[in-house]
C-alpha cells in the first residue's frame, strides 16, 4: 500500500529519513519534495497550499497511484488536509502532524516574523538556526544529535530559494486565514502532536482538534517538539503502522 510523505516548511523529503528506515519494510513509501524544495523544479512568482495539493494529484497521476495513506508534518498536513477535502476516493486516511491549526496561534506568527526578517537580509544560515529553535525541544537541541538537522534541514542555497520559503510563508497565512482547516475531514484520520512543541500549545491544539476532527486518533508524544517525527521516529513511527495497519483500503 502506497504511503505518501509531505514534507513542512523549508523541509525537503530528507527530513522523513527516519520513517524510511523504518517503514519501508512495510509500505510501498513516497515521499514529496515540495515546489522549489530540494529535487523540485519550476519558477513561479506565487504559491499557495492548493497549489502544492494539485502537485499531490499530479504525482498520483505520474505513479499510477489509485488510492494511498497521506502522512504530512505541519504545513504538509495543510496541503495533505487540502488535497483529502479536493479527492477523499483517493486517500486511505490521513495522519496530520503539528498541523497548526490554532485560530489566534501568536507563537507561529512571531516565528514567520523571525522567518521573514532573515529573509530579507539573505541569511541563509540564521534562518536555519531559527527553524531549528522553534522546530525543536530545548532537551533535543541540547543533545548532540543536533548534527543531523544539517541533512534534514538542507542549509544548501542550492536546495531552496530565499523566495521560495517567503511564498511558503504566505502559503500558510493565507491558508491558516481562509481557516481552510476547519471544514476537517470525511477520511480515517488521526493527529499527533509533541508536548513539547513550542508553536502550538498542546492543550488548546487538543481541544480544537478534538472539535474539527472528532473522529480522528488523538495521539501525543511526550518530550517531543514541533517535528516530533524527527525527534522521537520510534514511538512515531509505532503510531503510525498500528494506525495504517488498523485501516481498509
Amino acid at each position: 500500500m502506497p504511503v505518501v510523505f509531505i514534507s513542512g516548511l523549508a523541509a525537503n523529503h530528507r527530513s522523513w529519513g527516519f520513517q524510511f528506515l523504518d517503514l519501508k519494510k512495510y509500505f510501498q513509501l513516497i515521499a514529496i519534495d515540495n515546489r522549489g524544495i530540494g529535487k523540485s523544479e519550476g519558477n513561479f512568482d506565487s504559491l499557495t497550499i492548493e497549489d502544492m495539493a494539485d502537485d499531490v494529484g499530479e504525482l498520483f497521476l505520474m505513479l499510477n497511484v489509485e488510492r494511498a495513506h497521506l502522512i504530512g508534518s505541519s504545513m504538509g498536513g495543510m496541503i495533505a488536509l487540502e488535497y483529502a477535502a479536493k479527492n477523499p476516493e483517493k486517500v486511505c486516511s490521513l495522519v496530520l502532524s503539528s498541523l497548526p491549526i490554532l485560530e489566534n496561534l501568536g507563537s507561529f506568527e512571531a516565528f514567520t516574523s523571525e522567518l521573514n526578517l532573515a529573509l530579507a537580509k539573505g541569511d541563509s544560515g540564521n534562518l536555519f538556526q531559527t527553524f531549528a529553535s522553534m522546530y525543536f525541544s530545548s532537551n533535543f537541541l541540547n543533545d548532540r544529535r543536533y548534527e543531523i538537522l544539517t541533512g534534514l534541514f538542507d542549509r544548501d542555497p542550492v536546495a531552496y530559494s530565499l523566495k521560495t520559503i517567503s511564498l511558503q510563508i504566505k502559503a500558510i497565512n493565507e491558508w491558516r486565514n481562509l481557516k481552510n482547516w476547519a471544514k476537517g475531514c470525511t477520511c480515517a484520520c488521526m493527529t499527533i502532536l509533541g508536548s513539547e512543541d513550542k508553536l502550538l500549545p498542546v492543550r488548546e491544539a487538543m481541544d480544537l482538534i478534538s472539535k474539527t476532527f472528532p473522529h480522528a486518533i488523538k495521539k501525543v508524544i511526550q518530550g517531543a517538539g514541533h517535528s516530533a517525527h524527527i525527534e522521537n521516529p520510534k514511538e512515531f513511527n509505532k503510531i503510525v503502522y498500528d494506525f495504517i495497519q488498523s485501516q481498509t483500503c
